[in-house]
């Protein structure tokens, strides 16, 4: 990355309220901050052979998650809570070429696994320099080559649409960020804009984009490393001792401004700060610059330090004696996603998604506010309630594997009768549909249904489905041509395979 792209353009402001009176604010938001501290080129290692999460109805607002090229397992996502992810990022140039595409190595494996969920894959762009944006955005010419080269992009990966994250947005290309925002959508279909939670330089036209983009609120950083008082990073309500810059603010900001609610999604962070503190008082002024601490991590030190609460912002913290740590829990964020949801705009975001270190009551509680409840479906007479189908949870597999699917988890009068029928993908060729655990080789790459039902013969129980996501062995080499170790031999996936599935239940 360019030392341009490292640095921080800062604007002199001072804040009413002592937490906010600050020498420098950084224009440039917090993902160009923790990129500027990860590794230039992470290889992007193919997901493994295993099972995927359960197969639910999905939430029923924006769920939209970043996944970071520097954590790229996707075996990891929770793909069953997610409506959206964004594989971050490939960079910009000024003429409209793209950088770093290695960081996208894994989209067509993403789109994959994906896929049986309904979850939309972006592939996420970026450029943090605000001269280079001028040059780019400026250009008519520049703007029609990036657009042809994500198009191409998109169409190639099967990726669904492109996340554009442009931090330090010069107020001289507002008119320009729109023009670029509707021809992008032409062409590309789905867009979603990384938008800053204030607009300082008033570089955003949250109306205009909003017309042809979701606009993804980076609603974190309203403390950062450099401020001068410690204090909450996503404070959800402002008033003394801290600004009126909020959450609630920045969404009140973008609905007044314009913005279709409907098309606003409020990120949060899976991430805090902590800072060396002259005191334990709130607000305390920092002695040194903060260092930004993940979810799973803040978590473990909240509970060695004991975990206090600020009722203004709606934030914990902890002080140990020299520091103070600010930083989000379950509890805090639903109040945060409640929020969100109660104010009718379009969803909520992560930044970002591995941060949580596979946090599942973090996870179970975002479903809890995301997912509303349906009407009883009434019963089907054709269905016999006595046989219960199960089969399986979704899982992963490689062109030239041998894979068993597993009824085992059904129940019903015994000796139970199987019936297994493929529904989508390319054709396969079961040995024995009618057993409990029938196999067939895997021939070629896609996704694969199977419907299951039990019974004696005559009843039956309701369908399930079993998916299989069927990936190259050369997932993860699209622009790098180096291998991330050997495909296992096909005896060995098998035996994988075997003991793996044989345990899946729902």
């Amino acid at each position: 990355m360019s030392a341009a792209a490292r640095s921080f353009m800062a604007l002199s402001i001072c804040f009413a309220g002592p937490a906010w009176s600050v020498e420098a604010l950084p224009l440039l938001g917090p993902h160009a901050v923790q990129m500027a501290e990860a590794p230039e080129y992470v290889e992007q290692a193919s997901p493994r052979r295993m099972p995927l999460p359960p197969v639910t109805r999905g939430p029923d607002v924006a769920v939209y998650g970043y996944q970071a090229y520097w954590s790229n397992d996707l075996n990891t996502v929770p793909w069953d809570h997610l409506s959206h992810i964004a594989l971050f990022n490939a960079g910009v140039t000024t003429g409209g070429s793209l950088t770093h595409l290695d960081r996208w190595d894994l989209a067509e494996a993403a789109v994959s696994m994906a896929e049986p969920y309904g979850v939309k894959v972006h592939l996420c762009i970026t450029n943090f320099n605000s001269t280079e944006l001028a040059t780019l955005l400026g250009s008519a010419a520049a703007r029609a080559a990036l657009i042809d080269n994500l198009a191409d992009e998109v169409a190639s990966t099967g990726a669904h649409g492109v996340n554009v994250d442009f931090e330090g947005l010069p107020s001289s290309q507002r008119e320009n960020m729109v023009t670029f925002t509707r021809d992008l959508e032409a062409r590309v279909g789905e867009v979603v804009l990384a938008t800053p939670s204030v607009d300082w330089s008033d570089a955003w036209d949250y109306a205009a984009l909003s017309d042809h983009a979701d606009l993804f609120i980076m609603g974190y950083g309203y403390h950062w490393s450099g401020s001068d008082y410690a204090g909450p990073v996503d404070p959800l309500y402002g008033g003394d001792p801290w600004s009126k810059w909020s959450l609630s603010w920045t969404v009140d900001d973008y609905l007044e401004a314009g913005a279709d609610p409907k098309r606003v999604i409020l990120g949060l962070p899976l991430y805090g700060y902590r800072w060396a503190v002259s005191s334990g008082s709130v607000p305390s002024s920092t002695t040194a610059s903060g260092s930004a601490i993940v979810w799973a991590s803040a978590l473990e030190e909240a509970a060695t330090h004991g975990r206090q609460f600020d009722e203004v912002s709606r934030t914990p913290y902890w002080y140990d004696g020299t520091r103070q740590g600010w930083y989000g829990d379950t509890d805090s964020l639903r109040e945060r996603v409640q929020y969100a949801v109660d104010s009718g705009i379009g969803g909520i975001g992560f930044w970002a998604l591995h941060y949580d270190d596979g946090d599942a009551s973090l996870w179970t509680m975002i479903n809890e506010e995301t997912v509303f409840p349906e009407e009883e479906e009434q019963p089907d007479d054709e269905v016999d309630p006595d046989y219960t189908a199960d089969a399986g949870r979704p899982f992963l597999a490689y062109v030239g594997d041998t894979v068993i699917l597993s009824g085992a988890g059904s129940t019903g009068p015994a000796p139970l009768v199987y019936q297994w029928t493929q529904v989508a993908g390319p054709e396969v060729d079961l040995d024995d549909p009618s057993v409990m655990e029938p196999s067939f080789r895997v021939r070629h790459v896609g996704n694969l249904v199977f419907e299951l039902v039990v019974g004696d013969g005559e009843s039956w129980s309701a369908p399930v489905r079993s998916y299989v996501v069927v990936l190259d062995p050369a997932a993860g080499r699209r622009y790098r041509n180096c291998a991330t170790g050997p495909a296992a031999p096909p005896w060995i996936a098998l035996i994988a395979l075997t003991l793996l599935l044989r345990r899946r239940r729902r």
